[in-house]
């Protein structure tokens, strides 16, 4: 795994001097041509680590095969308490078992399959872009309205979307079943299952993408 290491240090490289590092700024303050950027950062990011590692084209991304090879330690706990809180990251924890490693992700077991590998991403996306290599770092993930406005939440939920749905794959696969199936909810149903999220997610990602719009110009 030579090359997804280097591939995954290029990034945080690329990164390092990123002046919205770790920001909690709002998104919506801040204006669109900064959305733009984030999204491009998040979407050049996630296309060269899933080009190099997504090679079963007829199954969804191998999310938990990717975070082993990265020598992440994922763990599943379903007392967290917080319905909300949805993934916890611990990089080069001092308070965290030596058992664990140095590089610890924590899923709330509560929540779907398909959230939870949502979630996974969405924090390898922190250990990317606002963790500093070598450094200790915690971040927590809350799914709340408010954390989507957070700057580094917004970067972290592109990456994870562009991860395990990227545009090309997912445009050309909704394309294809809206073309066989007319129920909106249906057509989420299938795509959950082929990219392996939420429904939740798959109706985020084609809102995105602009999709239910194309598909009605083409049948308008």
């Amino acid at each position: 795994m030579e090359r997804l290491n280097r591939i995954v240090s290029q990034i945080q490289e690329a990164n390092i001097g990123d002046e919205y590092r770790n920001s909690n700024e709002s998104i919506e303050t801040l204006g669109e041509s900064v959305r733009s950027k984030l999204m491009n950062q998040a979407k050049n990011a996630a296309d060269s680590i899933a080009d190099y590692f997504w090679t079963d084209e007829g199954a969804a991304f191998k999310i938990g095969s990717l975070m082993e090879a990265l020598n992440f330690k994922v763990y599943s706990n379903d007392e967290f308490g917080d319905d909300t809180l949805s993934g916890i990251l611990a990089l080069n924890a001092n308070k965290v078992d030596s058992e664990y490693g140095d590089k610890l992700i924590v899923v709330n077991g509560n929540d779907n399959v398909g959230h939870q590998r949502f979630t996974i991403a969405h924090e390898l996306a922190h250990f990317l872009f606002d963790a500093k290599p070598g450094e200790e770092y915690y971040e927590a993930f809350y799914r709340t309205s408010v954390n989507d406005d957070v700057l580094q939440e917004f970067r972290a939920n592109q990456f994870a979307a562009n991860l395990l749905m990227p545009e090309k794959r997912f445009k050309e696969r909704y394309m294809f079943i809206a073309s066989k199936i007319d129920d909106p909810n249906n057509r989420e149903k299938i795509l959950s299952i082929d990219f392996g999220v939420s429904p939740t997610a798959v109706r985020r990602r084609i809102k995105e993408l602009n999709l239910a719009k194309e598909v009605g110009a083409l049948c308008g």
